[in-house]
């Protein structure tokens, strides 16, 4: 037989136990429910192709396992367009001087007859002693139909080069017996043919050096570039008060003006020439002054 009051103590003991064991599975439940609900938030965050297939069980090594590292795409700050990068122009080679750009012709008071090969070798020697470039020397050495010696530098070297030695050039020449006139590249001239020239004033020894320099300096926009030759020769012009003597400028521009009508020789212009001729043709008035430049 129970002591009294037993019964009813362990009633309340049974009341608080059952009181407390409720209170606990409240918050069981409580944090059961905030712990799903928090594991559903990080599910909606996660990435749709990062999330665990819901028919696979989960290992323990997938457990273990970090999830894929997924990457943050770069923020990017508009600043307007990029500067445009334009890649340095390459520069073009130098350009191989032409056969001509290395020829020089020589003149001389008398057409030369010098072997060819004598000629070179003495410029070649004088140009050697004068300290010259290597690269300029005589390659080779022609005379042409007009007693004129074409003197060709080697490749490297250009006619201006070899023109800056013309007093070297002149003085080797003199020493083989050639008495030079002129020492000039071997440009492109453009020729006029003048007509009406009075045989009788610049026929004489000195009488191109006259004509051209009657010319040069009543026409200061045509300046001849090399001495008027005659058309005919001595024994053709025997005779005759009139003749054609063929002049040389250096530019196409200075032909055309000559063309027009505006080349001018003892106060009166020269007259245009229409022939089937390439060559121009200007006529000077017969009875042009016989009056040499002074």
């Amino acid at each position: 037989m129970s002591p009294p009051g037993t019964d009813n103590e362990s009633q309340q003991t049974f009341n608080a136990s059952s009181f407390v064991e409720d209170k606990l599975r409240k918050v069981i439940v409580t944090v059961k429910d905030s712990m799903q609900h928090t594991a559903r938030q990080h599910i909606e965050e996660v990435p749709a192709h990062t999330r665990p297939k819901a028919n696979r069980s989960r290992r323990f090594a997938d457990v273990l396992q970090p999830p894929p590292h997924t990457s943050t795409p770069a923020v990017t700050t508009r600043r307007g367009p990029a500067p445009t990068v334009t890649a340095p122009e390459a520069t073009p080679p130098p350009a191989t001087p032409t056969k001509r750009a290395r020829r020089v012709v020589v003149q001389a008071t008398t057409p030369i007859k010098t072997d060819p090969l004598a000629i070179r070798d003495a410029i070649n020697k004088a140009l050697k002693a004068a300290n010259a470039p290597g690269y300029l020397l005589i390659r080779s050495v022609t005379v042409n139909s007009k007693g004129n010696a074409l003197l060709t530098v080697l490749e490297g070297g250009t006619s201006a080069d070899l023109v800056k030695f013309s007093q070297h050039v002149a003085k080797a020449l003199g020493s083989i017996g050639i008495t030079t006139t002129r020492i000039e590249p071997d440009n492109r001239w453009f020729k006029l043919l003048v007509h009406g020239v009075s045989v009788v004033d610049f026929g004489k020894e000195q009488g191109m050096e006259y004509l051209r320099d009657e010319i040069n300096r009543f026409n200061p926009k045509v300046q001849l570039a090399s001495l008027p030759r005659w058309l005919l020769s001595d024994d053709r012009r025997e005779g005759k008060a009139y003749s054609s003597v063929v002049i040389a400028v250096r530019t196409q521009e200075e032909q055309n003006l000559a063309n027009k009508g505006l080349l001018a020789m003892f106060g009166k212009p020269a007259r245009t020439l229409h022939t089937a001729s390439t060559v121009p043709a200007l006529i000077f008035p017969p009875n042009t002054p016989a009056r040499l430049a002074t």
